[in-house]
């Protein structure tokens, strides 16, 4: 009898389909599907198309003709017997079939004899507690049944839909430990679920569904492999019914389109330029010209938030001077004020703001406002006039592909030209000085056979090209993509894929410093699972981890024109790609997922043979983490050398901070930070120095007065660890750092040597100008004997005498003996000083040396009468205040002796009086100074 069936099955579906096609409405061919999709039985279903046929009054048909009518309801009564008939014995007879939804009942039964096969893969997003992309395989007694899902409901289960069965309602997967991203999940089970809580057949998501019975045994489901390069199927498919030949991320996170599509999601009004939101929609706020009669090539935003559009279009809403370049306001609307040359009977395929503010434009253009020396390249000024001070070679005999303005302000230009001015040599790739002259320094390969369709400087100053040539010099196993040296020399060290099948129209280099690179190829090195977009690593050799969605490689001669890496680390990628994942309305346009971008800021804390490790994570610029389109899962902190690391892993990656362990003390290390997601790890981000501390030890500061030093008191520093100090001195004071810790003040910075044990740092302020010697020390032989005769005499000396004292000192006589002399034998000293106690020579000298009295306390009259200073003989007091004077006084009694040689050198008569007079009021002070000398000069004019 099963064979019977068996055999029947294909005509029994055959008459129900019949009956569906050309005689029964609508809702009897909705009902049969339904039936199809819950296995159920032909009889019963006939029976379902009699209710129906009775229910809306269709007593007869008419089937193919007019002429061929009959009663349905007499051949529906016979096919139901028949098929019941078939039907029962069929299923009695048959093994278990696995969901059986008897026709009576809306509530499953189930026959949990199991399957005998059953596996699957998921992908779960431990943040936002979802999972998508289950693919479940079972198999039934030979027949497979591949269900796929997307996304957990209300009550924690995914539907699984029967690829096999058109309209099921299938069944649903519970998922019960989703703790384990990543890996595999153990406890989940198939359940089927009671189609009646579904509001239609068509429910992705049944809310409020309950299992209604399980199969007999969990099964486990084992974590999808996930790369780079995967469809992010959260940003919406548009219906691009063209291609996309350009795209670009603008500075606030959007995205501008441009192609040759006429309509965006049946809108014929959104026609060859559209701006999206960060999230993929549509942008509605921006309402470009609407009739763009053809096709948007490359568009740029400019640095006043306006854009540059460039294409193929022969006027803009009728307007037919607006051709090939215009430029848009931010809400899309033409800005009058730009007024580039009205003939270019060409295509405009590349521009590019400058540095300067003007615009660089190529293309296929062979006039510029009827000016035929201008060829397929020009510089317009801001306003869209031609920059007439640009003279780039005139003869340019084929297209500009691509422009680009190097780091150093000169131009790259590609295209398919294959001479120059005339020079046969200078074919498909030139560069040019920022005037426009051709850069003759620049050599790049001579026989590049066919265009150069992209080219990009790249960050160590090399430039990556890529085209349709099929051999460079003569080698045919560089094709479509070189990189070349600054001189235009190639690089050999640089080895890509050898077969790319066909033209490479887009090369980038991206922040992690690989290269990603699309075309129309097909295959890759003979491999046809590789195609129209590849990622290399820096030396050419492909990233086999970078995957594409099966539809973009192979055969399918699907075309990546433009891609741009967003700041959030995803690929947008636009072309002529059709039904992209399978999804017919996923056309053109799309974005892949990657792994993040490298973590910023990152700093470390020294410990006992460790690192603490702090960073902040990749940001995006619309202020998002730059996760590359799934969520971080953790974070990597390495220390080389040794490459211990420590990490942050689920359920804490939003941690930003680790601790390295394990590290030698004292050694210098670098630490660098990358971040992880489901489809790899980032590139590295930049290193931060640092030193594995040892012991800590204490570092005592102090300071004195005039001054402080940040900071006082003690502070803890790990071994090997300098420790830093603010010095700042008070106004007309300066810093001296001394200490056992030793080390260096630079301006007021003070940094110690490493410390290896306990040590001090000791800030002392002096006044600025204060000698650091004794005073006599630093004057010259007539400003010592001036002093003496000023401390003893109080005045300056005359000439004979001055002369007569320099003649014995330098003949053996000493500053000391002149004192000696002054005291004991001068009657001029005697008369004056000579009979004087202790306690009134003291404040006499004082006077004389400093035009001060002395203080009473212990730094003054005191020290000198009964503290440390007593114990100077009183004849020996005047030189004893001269070396232990202060800053201050120090720095009168300098002066005093400038003003008193002055005296000495420049007076007509010598007259006692008026050398005393010229050094009484001197002090300290420069305008002191300057006030005795005019005295003098007074007297000496007199």
């Amino acid at each position: 009898m099963r064979l019977v069936c068996l055999l029947l099955k294909p005509y029994m579906r055959a008459v129900s389909l019949f009956t569906c096609q050309y005689g029964i409405p609508s809702l009897a061919c909705s009902a049969k599907r339904f039936a199809d999709s819950q296995r159920l039985p032909l009889g019963a279903l006939t029976g379902l198309l009699l209710l129906l046929a009775r229910h809306r009054g269709y007593e007869r048909v008419t089937l193919l003709s007019s002429s061929q009518s009959f009663s349905l309801v007499k051949l529906m009564r016979l096919l139901a017997g028949l098929f019941l008939i078939f039907g029962v014995v069929g299923t009695a007879l048959a093994d278990p079939i696995k969901w059986n939804i008897p026709t009576s009942t809306l509530t499953p039964e189930v026959t949990n004899t199991g399957p005998s096969t059953i596996s699957g893969t998921f992908v779960y997003d431990a943040d936002s507690n979802t999972t998508s992309e289950v693919n479940v395989n079972i198999t039934i007694d030979g027949d497979a049944y591949a269900l796929t899902a997307s996304g957990l409901n209300s009550n924690g289960y995914v539907r699984l839909m029967a690829a096999n069965q058109v309209g099921a309602v299938g069944a649903y997967v519970e998922v019960t430990n989703l703790t384990n991203a990543g890996g595999s999940i153990t406890e989940s089970r198939i359940g089927v679920i009671g189609v009646g809580e579904c509001t239609e057949l068509s429910d992705q998501l049944c809310s409020n569904v309950s299992p209604q019975a399980f199969l007999s045994n969990p099964i486990t489901l084992t974590s999808v492999p996930q790369a780079p390069g995967d469809l992010d199927t959260s940003f919406p498919a548009r219906a691009l019914n063209d291609a996309v030949d350009t795209v670009l991320e603008l500075s606030n996170g959007q995205y501008l389109i441009g192609g040759t599509f006429t309509d965006v999601d049946g809108i014929a009004t959104r026609d060859k330029l559209i701006r999206l939101n960060t999230n993929g929609t549509l942008d509605e706020s921006f309402t470009p010209p609407k009739d763009l009669n053809l096709s948007v090539w490359s568009v740029a935003e400019l640095s006043n938030g306006q854009y540059l559009i460039g294409g193929s279009f022969t006027d803009v809403d009728g307007i037919a001077t607006r051709d090939k370049l215009i430029r848009l306001n931010t809400n899309g609307s033409l800005d009058e004020s730009f007024t580039p040359p009205k003939d270019l009977n060409g295509t405009v395929h590349s521009l590019a703001e400058l540095s300067n503010g003007k615009y660089l434009i190529g293309g296929a253009f062979r006039n510029v406002g009827g000016d035929t020396t201008r060829d397929r390249l020009m510089r317009l000024n801001i306003d869209g006039s031609l920059d007439e001070s640009f003279t780039p070679p005139k003869d340019l005999n084929d297209s500009v592909w691509s422009v680009a303005e190097l780091s150093n302000g000169q131009y790259l230009i590609g295209g398919s030209f294959t001479d120059v001015d005339g020079i046969a040599t200078r074919d498909k790739l030139i560069r040019l000085n920022t005037n426009g002259t051709l850069d003759e320094s620049f050599t790049p390969p001579k026989d590049l056979n066919l265009g150069v369709w992209s080219v990009a400087e790249l960050s160590n100053g090399q430039y990556l090209i890529g085209g349709s040539f099929t051999d460079v010099d003569g080698i045919a196993t560089r094709d479509k993509l070189i990189r070349l040296n600054t001189n235009g020399t190639l690089d050999t060290s640089f080895t890509p894929p050898e077969d790319l099948s066909s033209t490479v129209y887009k090369v980038s280099e991206l922040r992690n410093g690989q290269y990603l690179i699309g075309g129309s190829f097909s295959n890759v090195g003979g491999d046809a699972t590789l195609g129209s977009l590849i990622r290399l690593d820096t030396g050419g050799s492909l990233d086999t981890r970078f995957t594409l969605p099966e539809t973009l490689v192979g055969g399918n001669a699907q075309s990546v024109f433009w891609f741009v890496e967003a700041s959030d680390g995803t690929y947008l990628v636009g072309g002529k790609l059709e039904d992209v994942g399978g999804d017919p309305t996923r056309d053109n346009l799309i974005r892949l997922l990657a792994e993040p971008q490298p973590p910023t800021s990152v700093t470390t804390t020294n410990g006992e043979s460790s690192l603490l490790v702090s960073w902040s994570a990749p940001t995006a610029n619309d202020g998002s983490i730059a996760d590359g389109g799934s969520s971080i899962t953790g974070y990597t902190a390495t220390a080389a050398p040794g490459g211990a690391t420590c990490t942050i892993t689920p359920p804490s990656p939003t941690g930003t901070s680790c601790t390295i362990t394990g590290l030698t003390n004292g050694t210098d290390y670098t630490v660098t930070v990358t971040a992880g997601n489901i489809r790899g790890n980032s590139g590295a981000s930049l290193a931060s120095a640092a030193t594995a501390a040892g012991p800590n030890y204490s570092v005592t500061a102090s300071g004195g007065a005039n001054g402080t030093i940040i900071q006082d008191g003690e502070r803890s520093v790990a071994q090997n660890q300098t420790a830093v100090f603010v010095v700042t001195p008070d106004a007309g004071y300066t810093a001296t750092v001394a200490g056992t810790c030793g080390g260096t003040l630079d301006n007021r910075i003070y940094r110690t040597n490493p410390v290896t044990s306990d040590c001090t740092v000791v800030a002392t302020f002096t006044q600025t100008g204060c000698p650091t010697e004794p005073v006599l020390n630093t004057l010259t032989l007539e400003q010592q004997i001036q002093l003496v005769y000023v401390g003893l005499l109080k005045r300056g000396a005359d000439r004979d005498g001055l002369a007569y004292w320099i003649n014995d000192i330098q003949s053996g006589f000493t500053i000391e003996k002149l004192r000696e002399n002054v005291v004991n034998s001068q009657p001029e000293y005697l008369q004056d000083l000579g009979l004087l106690t202790r306690a009134n020579l003291v404040p006499r000298f004082y006077q004389n040396l400093f035009s001060r009295t002395p203080p009473t306390d212990d730094t003054g009259l005191a020290y000198w009468l009964s503290g440390g200073g007593a114990t100077v003989k009183i004849d020996k007091l005047v030189l004893a205040l001269i070396n232990g004077a202060g800053c201050t006084d120090a720095k009168t009694l300098v002066n005093k002796a400038t003003v008193a040689a002055y005296y000495t050198n420049n007076y007509t008569t010598y007259v006692k009086a008026e050398a005393i007079e010229a050094v009484a009021n001197v002090d300290s002070t420069d305008a002191s100074v300057t006030a005795a000398k005019t005295y003098v000069d007074g007297l000496s004019n007199g």
